[in-house]
């Protein structure tokens, strides 16, 4: 199904012009044992995708996500301890209607997927947070050049350097995405990707005093992606991560994982001609060992009473820190220096 297709079945249940309250709808042909609708909420004409379950599949205390241009809703359809509910993801804002479609056939996709009700039900949940958290990043304009370089970065240490050493499932669980202060993270040992286009003496930004502030870890680490600009021979944004699910296409948990960290950093497939350029050629990824008198700023550093900074790092300077890939991965897969796996 399309954006398209689901737009036709919200319009067809408009030009019914029912109006008895509550909601119209119609059942989305899908090859998938789950019951999921189209809708239309009368009086208010407002457009929706529905899905019922047995009340037993919905753990007690769910929190159900609300973002902006939409909301969940939860009504009963048949009471008791072996009732059925709908779960009704509704837009809010009409300014959002095209946005709005691809959210709801991204959250039937994971639903169908799913083997049954409860897991559909988990499913529907984290997907919805992962674009709560996009459409509080979300501008008119889409992602900055920043955030853009920021995700290509983040893949493509992903797909050159834990993919390999990893496996589809581990490295993709390691990407905190938004969610994390730094940007990967296994068990105890972290690691933050910058990036720059610039070709002589690179400095990388630093957004806060514990991003590189190596007391919480056992090792933490920064990993630095250099991008050129090229046109001809590049890569795009949305070819990068067309390419890395390729590579996850044997893991379906891998790749729903990192669609809802895409998601809620602010990039999905609905937008991809936004990002068709820039592209990027990537030269080789250098990697640093944090610790000691690393140059960084962090609260045990700065002088009291300052509690947030934001500052540049020369990397020229970070040289003596600089370790192999072949250090890196034994110490963040835990097989290397007090790491015994």
């Amino acid at each position: 199904m399309t954006p398209e297709e689901l737009e036709e079945i919200w319009i067809a249940l408009e030009h019914e012009g029912r109006t008895e309250a509550g909601w119209h709808v119609r059942k989305l042909r899908l090859n998938s044992t789950h019951q999921l609708m189209a809708g239309r909420r009368a009086p208010s004409g407002t457009v929706g995708v529905l899905y019922e379950v047995a009340s037993s599949a919905v753990p007690g205390g769910t929190a159900w996500p609300d973002g902006k241009g939409f909301n969940t809703s939860i009504e009963t359809i048949s009471p008791g301890r072996g009732g059925k509910i709908r779960i009704a993801l509704e837009l809010t804002n009409p300014q959002y209607r095209d946005l709005f479609g691809a959210l709801c056939l991204d959250i039937v996709s994971v639903i169908t997927e799913a083997s049954d009700v409860s897991t559909g039900v988990s499913a529907f949940v984290r997907r919805l947070q992962a674009w709560q958290r996009f459409m509080q990043l979300h501008s008119s304009g889409g992602l900055s050049q920043e955030q853009l370089r920021g995700i290509f970065s983040e893949i493509s240490f992903l797909e050159t350097t834990l993919l390999p050493a990893l496996g589809p499932g581990a490295a993709v669980e390691c990407w905190q995405g938004r969610g994390g202060l730094q940007d990967f993270l296994r068990e105890n040992v972290a690691c933050e990707v910058k990036s720059s286009t610039s070709a002589h003496d690179p400095t990388v930004m630093i957004s806060r005093l514990d991003q590189l502030d190596e007391r919480p870890f056992d090792h933490l680490f920064l990993a630095f992606v250099p991008l050129r600009n090229d046109q001809r021979n590049g890569i795009s944004l949305p070819d990068l991560v067309n390419r890395v699910r390729e590579k996850l296409a044997s893991d379906v948990t891998a790749r729903s994982r990192l669609d809802e960290q895409l998601t809620a950093s602010g990039y999905h497939d609905a937008q991809a001609t936004r990002y068709e350029t820039p592209k990027f050629i990537c030269g080789d990824t250098k990697l640093y060992r944090v610790a000691d008198d690393f140059p960084r700023l962090s609260e045990a550093i700065v002088a009291p009473g300052i509690t947030s900074a934001k500052y540049g790092l020369r990397l020229s300077a970070c040289e003596e820190y600089e370790i192999s890939n072949d250090e890196f991965l034994g110490l963040f897969t835990g097989c290397g220096e007090n790491g015994n796996a």
